[in-house]
């Protein structure tokens, strides 16, 4: 293994999300929680008048155990194929770790971005465990971001490949056209990205603009691997596909009448829209674009408000994995040389 140490910004020293007590960052934290949760109940809040909870409980309560099953089984297939994904994104970064440990990190990601409701972001956690293990600190921020963004770029890929799909499902109607607004913005942002790279040095007049930059070089370096870049996209837009499946999964589990189809067509754009980082882990801006989305095909609100639901504690189920692995794995080592 070898460390491709390009600048600066690798010996980046970065500090433990979960413990780390300034006083300025952990205010800003705890506003941006409050925030979110606000949003996040006042959704749901907003969403319940028409959505009767007992109803709701009763609902998941005697959901089909098998099909729930298949749920879940799918959902963790998804987070074993992302270890995959992080793993060529290193690979161009020169960097090579092991499956089992990238699980490890992976898990513990998900366990801080479901799971648990902080002000700790899962993705921040992953970044410091991986700088905490030997490796650079610049480096192992970068490839949790880039990882995020190719998991991005692969659901856009695949909301365009379903858009003929979509336009038939939804005709010439304002839902279609703001999806296609969202796909277009998702795109640009990934443009933009991609451009920085060129970006004029006396541009580059702050911490953030060159830590953009050199993530618009690590992209091309993607790019200019063939294999990585099919490789990583593909595991991407499979992975969004079988999410669309544990939807799936969950309307038979709950004596839903909706075809794979229409999940196909449907989830991708409901997961675009609730990655948009304004909620909790999504709840609120989830449940209310499934009622909108669903409710093009004659699903009633009440149903898609609880597949909704369900699909959000399949999600939440899968974190609870990375508590415990959180927890036996805090002692200090360094990773970094075990791996060369």
């Amino acid at each position: 293994m070898e460390h491709e140490n390009d600048g600066t910004a690798d010996n980046a020293q970065l500090h433990d999300p979960v413990t780390a007590k300034e006083s300025g960052g952990g205010l800003k934290s705890s506003i941006g929680f409050l925030i979110k949760a606000a949003i996040s109940v006042g959704l749901i809040a907003w969403l319940f008048p028409a959505n009767d909870l007992e109803k709701t409980g009763d609902q998941l309560s005697s959901a089909d155990p098998l099909l729930l099953l298949a749920a879940f089984a799918t959902a963790m297939l998804c987070i074993f194929l992302s270890v995959f994904r992080w793993i060529a994104v290193l690979e161009t970064m020169k960097v090579s770790i092991k499956y089992l440990y990238g699980l490890q990190l992976v898990l513990i990601g998900i366990f801080f971005n479901q799971a648990l409701p902080s002000t700790v972001g899962g993705d921040a956690v992953r970044a410091w465990r991986l700088y905490r293990d030997g490796y650079p600190g610049g480096l192992s921020v970068r490839s949790v971001m880039m990882d995020r963004i190719i998991a991005l770029v692969g659901l856009t890929l695949l909301v365009v490949l379903c858009l003929p799909l979509l336009y038939f499902q939804l005709g010439n109607s304002l839902s279609f056209w703001m999806i296609l607004a969202l796909i277009m913005a998702a795109a640009s942002a990934v443009v933009t990205l991609l451009l920085l790279k060129h970006l004029p040095e006396r541009f580059q007049t702050n911490k953030i603009t060159r830590g953009l930059v050199t993530l618009s070089s690590d992209a091309w370096q993607i790019l200019h691997h063939a294999r990585i870049a099919r490789i990583t996209l593909g595991i991407s837009m499979f992975i969004h596909a079988s999410v669309t499946f544990v939807v799936y999964c969950l309307a038979l589990a709950l004596s839903i009448e909706v075809s794979f189809l229409a999940c196909l067509v449907l989830v991708p754009p409901v997961v675009l829209v609730s990655v948009v980082p304004i909620s909790l882990a999504g709840w609120g801006v989830r449940e209310g674009a499934m009622i909108a989305a669903f409710g093009f095909i004659g699903i009633p609100a009440q149903e898609a408000f609880v597949l909704s639901v369900g699909f959000g504690l399949v999600i939440l189920a899968t974190g609870l994995p990375g508590g415990p692995v959180w927890l036996l794995t805090r002692r200090k080592g360094d990773r970094a040389k075990s791996e060369a």
